[in-house]
């Protein structure tokens, strides 16, 4: 994909209104909160497609907003995630 339509469409690609949104200087607000719609509408789909097996890895690669203490690590500060894989799959 090229990178300007990549940027059109990060711009217009919006799931909830701008103006209804909480404020982002507010503590309490919920990160997740511009997504939250999207996110709760193909969690029943998600669920209802899908039905892991007993045998399940944890794993995961990627970037968060925030970092956790590992204390038994020798960088002490660092990402700690997960995705789980379901063994049947082949």
């Amino acid at each position: 994909m090229l990178r300007n339509r990549y940027l059109k469409i990060l711009r217009f690609l919006h799931f909830v209104n701008n103006d209804t949104a909480p404020d982002p200087a507010d503590p309490s607000r919920d990160k997740l909160c511009k997504i939250e719609p999207f996110f709760n509408a193909i969690l029943g789909r998600f669920t209802a497609v899908y039905a892991p097996s007993q045998n399940l890895s944890l794993t995961f690669k990627g970037r968060v907003q925030f970092r956790q203490f590992l204390y038994l690590k020798l960088t002490q500060f660092g990402l700690e995630g997960f995705v789980i894989a379901d063994s049947s799959f082949g």
